[in-house]
């Protein structure tokens, strides 16, 4: 072994426990009360919900592309769903509940470039807290505009479908203290109650931890659901695998904890 794999174990060895901190914080529990169901498309753009759209004010969608299944599940509930997506210029569907909007999602808006999660919301006039629900898919984004919102925005929430990306990048330390900002953020506000690995990329190894290097994850809020513990393993009956010509990755019960 040459000094430069010296160097890289030694790297691994450290990188171990502050992965597995950021991955304990994935932990998938149960709501009491509800049934999941599947939102969305058979495969990719399908999301796992709970099912409980009671006195829901509407539904953002950010990340639309050319499947729009699941906004025109939740408008079929005449629940008014806003699209957001820069790269399109029109939605894949029209609907009286649903509108579209050629624009951006950035962390912090300033007018020019985009707008952010909390301009929505007041501008939608959103008053009551856990009455909204948010599907976000944009690519990698998602760490930054998260870590921008304040916990008053985000409380607004009830359900929160979120695809992260970029788990490799947790050998890098700046990207991993803020991963694990923005989980720490979410899981004071929301309980994951359900994991699923795309299996359009690989698992990701840092540390010698295997994670995905993408995860679907539905959060819901604490102040409206309460949790126990799961015994749930990963996919599930109602998970399916986003390309269809893979088998899906299998997670098991998803339950890591750190070391000393």
């Amino acid at each position: 072994m040459d000094h430069a794999e010296m160097v890289e174990m030694a790297r691994e060895i450290t990188r171990q426990k502050p992965f597995l901190r950021l991955a304990s914080l994935f932990s998938p529990r149960k709501v009491t009360g509800l049934q999941k169901i599947r939102v969305g498309t058979t495969y990719d753009g399908g999301y796992i919900m709970l099912d409980d759209f009671t006195e829901i004010e509407l539904a953002l969608s950010f990340g639309v592309e050319t499947n729009a299944d699941w906004d025109a599940e939740i408008a079929r509930r005449r629940i008014n769903v806003q699209q957001y997506d820069h790269s399109v210029d029109k939605s894949p569907i029209e609907n009286e509940w649903v509108k579209f909007f050629k624009t951006k999602i950035v962390a912090r808006s300033d007018g020019t470039d985009g707008t952010s999660i909390g301009a929505i919301l007041d501008e939608a006039n959103i008053q009551r807290d856990a009455t909204v629900i948010l599907k976000i898919d944009v690519e990698g984004d998602e760490w930054t505009i998260f870590e921008a919102c304040s916990e008053g925005e985000l409380a607004r929430f009830s359900q929160v479908l979120v695809e992260f990306h970029g788990f490799s990048c947790g050998r890098d330390p700046a990207w991993l203290e803020r991963a694990t900002r923005v989980m720490e953020k979410l899981t004071s506000l929301f309980g994951v109650f359900h994991v699923h690995a795309n299996n359009w990329a690989p698992m990701a190894a840092v540390g010698n931890v295997y994670f995905p290097e993408i995860l679907e994850v539905s959060f819901a809020s604490r102040k409206r659901y309460d949790f126990v513990e799961n015994d749930e393993l990963f996919p599930t009956r109602i998970d399916r695998p986003n390309n269809p010509l893979r088998p899906d990755l299998y997670l098991g019960a998803f339950k890591y904890s750190g070391i000393d």
